[in-house]
């Protein structure tokens, strides 16, 4: 279909249902086009007239999409655990269920069943399913969706993705949870409005989600932002913890904010220790400046390579910390870093990862409509 037919399309995904004329003005098309347009997505069970009893003349009949033309779902794979969810194309939310994951060795079966019960349970034919987009920690291969490795999955299979693909006889693809965190901010949070979003997950692990012009940015091999894996100084006094010695792991991770904490008194689970350090006086300001001063770095580096227009920072010890750690990060960035950013924390709390999961199968789903 023709790019006339996707502007369109994406009008009608922003408003409840609009006339011809409606359309022709929003997309700047003339009536003619855009009458065109409504056709041929209405032929193709796309867009349908609204019935409405203040429909008076052709002019006046109103079109919405066809909610039930296709559906996507999106998952977030954790070690214990799976959240699904099925959406419409609208992005309306049919079905969510939970169901226990122990990493098992037939992983396939299990994925295949958890969704084809979301889909029944959304009372949508299996036929209508366009997209799976899976959640995951690890590394995913962005040329073939499949993952590279998954940390807290090992067991898995490179074959996973396409035995799958085969099982459902539709497109999956595994995405790292990071990047989806990232997206869900991007479209839901403070990304709405802007052009480019960093978001900075600082936790067990160091990551960046990438999100560029609206799409995310995956890199050629699915490395983009694996942060975590950069050179730095070894922190003073030498405090090792486990995982990529010699890397800004060493001093900006849960783990090396753990180490540092027991070191400083303030105990060794890095968000108690930070809150308890919120109220602890001189020493407290001290250990939280370093703190700041150590997830400055991140965000520096991220900040000058990428120049995005807001960096969001997460994760368990910097939510701890509040505006007081956002606060001391930011003064310790505008001392390292030529370039301006705006330093945010997250505000999409409620299922970031399966809500960008949902959100980069919708992106899909609608593109491959107008595919070719």
């Amino acid at each position: 279909m023709t790019h006339n037919s996707r502007a369109v399309y994406d009008q009608l995904l922003d408003h409840e249902s609009l006339t011809r004329d409606e359309l022709a003005e929003l997309t700047g098309l003339t009536r003619v086009a855009a009458s065109a347009s409504v056709e041929t997505l209405v032929a193709r069970g796309l867009v349908v007239p609204v019935v409405s009893p203040t429909n008076v003349g052709p002019a006046a009949k109103r079109y919405a999409l066809t909610a039930t033309a296709g559906y996507v779902v999106g998952a977030y794979i954790r070690h214990g655990f799976i959240a699904l969810a099925a959406a419409d194309l609208t992005g309306r939310i049919a079905f969510r269920l939970e169901t226990p994951f122990e990493d098992p060795d037939d992983a396939p079966s299990l994925l295949h069943s958890a969704i084809t019960s979301c889909m029944q349970q959304a009372g949508a034919d299996l036929s209508k399913l366009r997209r799976v987009v899976l959640g995951s920690p690890g590394i995913v291969d962005p040329l073939t969706g499949d993952f590279a490795f998954a940390f807290m999955l090992p067991t898995w299979k490179h074959t996973l993705t396409g035995d799958l693909r085969r099982r459902l006889g539709r497109p999956v693809v595994f995405e790292n949870d990071v990047n989806l965190a990232a997206m869900a901010e991007a479209r839901f949070g403070h990304g709405q409005g802007v052009r480019h979003l960093v978001f900075a997950w600082i936790d067990e692990g160091l990551g960046l989600g990438l999100v560029l012009n609206g799409r995310l940015y995956r890199g050629r091999h699915g490395w983009a932002g694996e942060v975590g894996y950069l050179a730095a100084p070894t922190p003073a006094p030498a405090t090792v913890v486990v995982g990529m010695p010699g890397s800004i792991h060493q001093l900006a991770s849960a783990p090396a904010i753990s180490a540092f904490g027991d070191e400083c008194g303030f105990g060794a689970d890095p968000a108690v220790a930070v809150t308890v350090a919120l109220h602890a006086g001189a020493a407290g300001a001290a250990f939280l400046d370093e703190v700041a001063r150590r997830v400055s770095l991140v965000v520096s580096c991220a900040a000058l390579l990428v120049d995005p227009s807001v960096l969001v920072i997460d994760g368990g010890y910097i939510a701890a910390g509040g505006d007081v750690l956002l606060g001391l990060i930011r003064e310790h960035v505008s001392r390292t870093s030529k370039t301006p950013v705006r330093l945010e924390l997250p505000t999409v709390h409620d299922e970031p990862i399966l809500r960008g999961a949902l959100q980069t199968a919708l992106d899909d789903a609608r593109d491959s409509l107008f595919a070719g």
